[in-house]
């Protein structure tokens, strides 16, 4: 017998033995894991490019007094 924890349904001795309510539980469990991996944070472990907010308040400076914003480099 299967013993759901947080949610998640623990690991059965055999498939044969799950209902069709916890394969599907476990399929959405795996494809979350893999979407949450495929869509991981791309700047991860990046840094700002020194200067990087002064040039975003100036941006935001010339656009609030009726400019346009300078685009970043």
């Amino acid at each position: 017998m299967l013993v759901p924890q947080r949610g998640r349904i623990a690991a059965p001795a055999k498939i044969a033995d799950l209902t069709i309510d916890e394969i599907k539980e476990l399929m959405r469990e795996a494809g979350l894991g893999t979407l949450a991996e495929l869509a991981g944070d791309s700047d991860e472990g990046k840094e700002l490019r020194h200067g990087f907010i002064a040039e975003g308040r100036n941006s935001l400076a010339a656009l609030e007094s009726g400019g346009k914003p300078i685009p970043a480099e």
